[in-house]
């Protein structure tokens, strides 16, 4: 497993302890190199996150796989600088798979990165994992307090990312840490492939309150009846194992009687060896 990996899953930053900020990257401790023809607005002297259409493409089907609900993955790439300061360049995506997903809800697993850093491994040795995405399927383009939270302990690096795509809306954003939180802001596109599908981009994170916060509550509270649900299946399952081996048992019980009952009556019914005493006349040879 790659530092990077290995410090994503533990949760851990360099700049842990201190308030999270694309300010805070070092510039000297990347590639130097140049950014390629990019469309969506020109190079500024700041951070700056370049996608390739291509990923774009792939996000988009993904997300539309399971428009009811949310799906995940990671971005993979590089960071470089040039003479205008740092910028990131997110060349792939790696789909969540094993993930758990809910209505409104993402969660990565520990199947989950174990498929990712199969693949970061085999296809994509020299190559880091810039951030995640994750689709918000009529929920509009923000970061829920679960979506900070993994942002928080699996993204922490001031230099990654979160992308949220709504497949109904067809509305998409980048958020990058400043000031100590996810913020969103314009990205650039690295034009690579065809545009497969017309999106929006989006650069002010929407406002979850009033019928959203409502909504929000609803999905929350589905959220819960689906975890009891799945409780409810487990125990379900427990209750049918110890059925079926007390069924199990209770089938071969008579066999086991029928095999082995038969010799313990003979050895029951059999009668020891009468040995009489030395004196007993009638072991004497009878004379006439």
């Amino acid at each position: 497993m790659s530092e990077d990996a290995e410090k994503a899953e533990r949760g851990e930053s360099e700049a842990e302890g201190a308030v999270r900020d694309v300010g805070q990257i070092v510039v000297t401790d990347w590639e130097l190199r140049e950014m390629p023809k990019v469309s969506g607005g020109g190079r500024e002297t700041k951070f700056q996150a370049v996608v390739r259409q291509s990923v774009l493409n792939q996000v988009h089907r993904h997300g539309k796989s399971s428009e009811d609900i949310e799906v995940c993955g990671v971005l993979v790439g590089s960071v470089f600088h040039d003479s205008a300061g740092a910028w990131l360049h997110v060349q792939h995506a790696i789909e969540g798979n094993h993930a758990t997903q809910r209505a409104a809800q993402v969660t990565f697993t520990a199947e989950t990165w174990t498929h990712i850093q199969s693949i970061m491994d085999r296809e994509y040795p020299e190559l880091r994992i810039l951030g995640w995405y994750h689709t918000h399927p009529g929920f509009g383009i923000f970061l829920s307090d679960m979506d900070v939270f993994i942002q928080e302990n699996f993204f922490p690096e001031p230099w990654q990312v979160a992308l949220v795509y709504d497949p109904k809306a067809k509305e998409e954003g980048v958020f990058l840490w400043k000031g100590g939180k996810p913020v969103p802001e314009a990205f650039l596109l690295d034009a690579d492939a065809p545009v497969e599908e017309a999106t929006a981009m989006i650069t002010a994170a929407r406002a979850v309150s009033g019928e959203n916060a409502k909504a929000g509550e609803m999905v929350g509270e589905v959220a819960q009846f689906a975890d009891r649900l799945d409780a409810i299946e487990k125990r379900q399952k427990m209750i049918m194992v110890m059925l079926a081996v007390i069924g199990l048992i209770a089938l071969a019980w008579p066999l086991v009687v029928t095999a082995f009952l038969p010799e313990l009556l003979q050895q029951k019914q059999s009668h020891p060896p009468i040995n009489l005493p030395s004196d007993d006349p009638t072991s004497r040879p009878f004379k006439i």
